[in-house]
């Protein structure tokens, strides 16, 4: 059996080396164990890095609305969800869909509509969908038409003359960022353990800019691996007799 010791040498030897490995913080969904000294930021500073700042370089290129709206439906259903108290697992509420028409009025009357187009179509199937299912009678109906459109400001709304949709994705996107920062609190609360925010630590001795890394499965052995390994790394940077 090789001690724990052995196994972090071996690791210095075989990995830590190479010029190019870097240890990315550590994303996780709770709070690891207390074995390191980490740094923690705020949900808030994350949100933006994540889902503002990172599309940034996108908002000018026309072919990423499908992008800018594929990541505003999940944002948006988790931060309806808990405004409305209607928890996952549960049938969308009269008042979720209330919320919808508060947010976005030029869609009020078709909301239901509107979520079945765009959230259930896009996030489902990548596409827009035609019809629906309906359980209760056993019959597929018709859904209006849905598009992506840069040609008007407004975020979302129904044109009567042709029974579409039309959402503007940076709009829409920036719409529903706007009314998640301006109630964050909402959006952070939780219903249940299942569903709590990603959290990012970040190793006290890792190196600026390393990007962060999400589904590392973390157990107490592999941060106290890895933080040897980042020891080791810094001993080898600073002390050539360390090699």
């Amino acid at each position: 059996m090789v001690s724990r010791s052995h196994e972090a040498r071996r690791w210095k030897t075989e990995d830590l080396e190479r010029p190019d490995r870097v240890f990315p913080p550590i994303v996780l969904s709770s709070s690891p164990p207390p074995i390191l000294p980490m740094t923690e930021s705020t949900a808030e500073d994350d949100f933006r890095k994540w889902y503002v700042d990172s599309l940034a370089p996108l908002r000018d290129k026309g072919d990423a609305g499908f992008i800018f709206t594929m990541v505003a439906f999940p944002l948006l259903e988790r931060y309806l969800r808990n405004k409305s108290e209607c928890p996952e697992g549960s049938d969308l509420s009269p008042k979720f869909f209330d919320n919808i028409a508060e947010i976005f009025p030029d869609i009020a009357v078709k909301r239901r509509e509107f979520w079945q187009c765009y959230r259930n179509g896009l996030l489902h199937q990548a596409t827009f969908p035609r019809e629906r299912w309906k359980k209760r009678d056993g019959i597929w109906v018709m859904l209006p038409s849905a598009a992506l459109s840069g040609h008007d400001e407004r975020p979302v709304y129904f044109d009567d003359r042709v029974g579409g949709f039309f959402l503007n994705p940076i709009s829409f996107f920036d719409h529903v960022v706007a009314e998640i920062l301006a109630n964050f609190g909402t959006y952070e609360e939780v219903d249940s353990a299942r569903n709590r925010l990603p959290v990012v630590y970040d190793l006290r001795t890792a190196q600026a800019g390393i990007t962060p890394t999400t589904g590392l499965p973390l157990t107490s052995e592999t941060i106290v691996a890895a933080n040897s390994a980042v020891l080791f790394k810094r001993l080898d940077q600073s002390d050539p007799n360390t090699r």
